[in-house]
């Protein structure tokens, strides 16, 4: 009798010592997001604790990060598609026929624009309104401009004179910007901080 009640007592202490792990990473392993990936639990309640006979556990992860195939590709495009074209619509309801189809367009100049005012922030020429203080990232600055650079070092031959130019000028202006920010730096780092002292 005592050694059966010490076997439950085994038994019981097991279970309450095992404890539970809840991921809170917001996205899953795949890339979804927290809200549309299953829940961990409910996946480990859903799939075997090992992987098939003949499968290692390494083959299985493999096959689950798989990337898209041909086909979904395609269809994933063929969506797309279809969604804007009903966007489009909608906007010419709302906007009127009238509205220039180059509106609902993306151009070279959104990818190009975004990355000029993000360096123009990072250097301290744009900042929020009312802002007194504005924060100065050089190392940030540089990067948006070397993307920009290698930007235009990828499209060369392919661009139009505008876009070229718009590129160009982007770049040249930046540069100058970039320049003049740089040298105030130094210039800051190698004054004294109590300014000259004349005898």
């Amino acid at each position: 009798m005592m050694n059966a009640d010490a076997n439950a007592m085994t038994e019981k202490k097991k279970h309450e010592t095992e404890f539970t792990v809840t991921d809170r990473r917001r996205f899953s392993e795949e890339g979804a997001s927290a809200d549309e990936a299953p829940h961990p639990a409910e996946t480990e309640k859903a799939q075997p604790a090992s992987a098939p006979p003949g499968e290692t556990a390494a083959e299985a992860g493999a096959a689950a990060a798989a990337p898209p195939a041909p086909s979904e590709r395609a269809e994933n495009t063929r969506a797309y598609q279809e969604s804007t074209a009903a966007l489009d619509s909608r906007l010419r309801q709302e906007l009127g026929e009238s509205a220039a189809p180059e509106v609902f367009q993306a151009g070279f100049n959104h990818i190009v624009e975004p990355l000029y005012v993000t360096a123009l922030v990072q250097l301290g020429f744009m900042g929020q309104e009312g802002q007194e203080q504005r924060r100065i990232d050089i190392i940030g600055a540089r990067l948006s401009i070397d993307a920009l650079a290698l930007l235009q070092e990828k499209t060369k031959g392919n661009l139009t004179a505008a876009e070229a130019t718009l590129l160009e000028d982007a770049l040249y202006d930046l540069r100058m910007k970039y320049l003049e920010v740089a040298n105030a730096l130094a210039r800051a780092v190698q004054a004294p901080s109590g300014g000259p002292n004349k005898a």
